[in-house]
């Protein structure tokens, strides 16, 4: 997952999450979330959670 100063890129995030397609993570992300994932990324907080750990606790 994310340590300090280490932010894992989407497709390392989709791979963790069973998607070995960034593009198919991407599309399934957006569409349930109606933002992109690097724009969810820049603008939400995610309750203490990394990006990485709340992709996987949503089951995406």
């Amino acid at each position: 997952m994310e340590a300090k100063g280490l932010r894992l890129s989407v497709a390392e995030i989709a791979a963790q999450v069973g998607y070995a397609n960034q593009s198919k993570f991407a599309k399934v992300f957006r569409e349930k979330y109606g933002v992109a994932t690097l724009e969810y990324r820049r603008t939400v907080h995610l309750g203490g959670f990394s990006f990485a750990a709340r992709c996987i606790i949503i089951g995406l």
